[in-house]
């Protein structure tokens, strides 16, 4: 297979686009109850030829909240058969002796309108493709696409694949996260890592984060339960 060709210093965020899959998780009982809707995107840009090339990857999923609450189940209980990540996000927003969201996070303008949200899990750029936008380009995109319906957008603003291992270097990587983040209008909760965006007020106000450095839309690719 040939290389791929290009002037790397004339790739910029505007030339990034997402291949997205998408496998439904059921989680109970009653298979056609889908409470989470698991996505994972590859973040390609074209080569001078029109080949593409992955520079990184993502994930994140779309919880129906409206689903959760037909199993009787806690949401916590649902989150915790995820995995660990999910079930600490849960903790973050939900109450663990009701069924609704922390009054912290109401006070916040949080609220659950249309019962969907965007649990943003995992944003992955390649070494040598930092630096340029690329996974500012590709939140946008995401952040864009599946907005609609959905209330609010979450995430821990913590490296998930760290190339130092110090606490002190991990901190500080911390901190720039949070930085950006706040900048492109999450809030955080409280003194955690989690924090959330109003998808509700920016699907209002035509204006989503990190806009300047995409103009890309998305392709989506749907796979079958479980396929992921």
């Amino acid at each position: 297979m040939a290389e791929p060709t290009f002037d790397r210093d004339d790739i910029g965020p505007d030339a990034v686009t997402i291949e997205i899959s998408c496998a439904a998780l059921s989680l109970c009982d009653d298979e056609n109850l889908n409470l989470v809707q698991s996505h994972r995107g590859t973040i390609i840009i074209k080569d001078d030829i029109g080949q593409p090339v992955k520079v990184g990857e993502m994930s994140f999923d779309m919880v129906d909240m409206n689903a959760i609450g037909k199993t009787e189940a806690h949401p916590l209980e649902i989150f915790d058969e995820i995995d660990a990540d999910t079930f600490e996000m849960g903790m973050a927003l939900f109450d663990p002796n009701t069924y609704g969201i922390r009054r912290s996070v109401r006070e916040l303008g949080v609220e659950l309108v249309n019962d969907y949200f965007l649990h943003l899990r995992e944003l992955f750029i390649e070494p040598e493709w930092r630096g340029r936008k690329l996974g500012m380009a590709a939140m946008h995109i995401v952040l864009k696409r599946f907005s609609r319906g959905c209330d609010f957008a979450v995430l821990c603003a913590s490296p998930i694949r760290v190339d130092v291992v110090s606490e002190a270097a991990r901190k500080k990587q911390q901190k720039a996260l949070r930085s950006l983040y706040e900048q492109a209008g999450f809030t955080r909760l409280g003194k955690s890592l989690w924090m959330v965006l109003d998808l509700y007020e920016c699907v209002a106000a035509r204006s989503f984060p990190f806009a300047a450095c995409a103009s890309s839309q998305p392709t989506q690719s749907p796979l079958g339960s479980g396929s992921l």
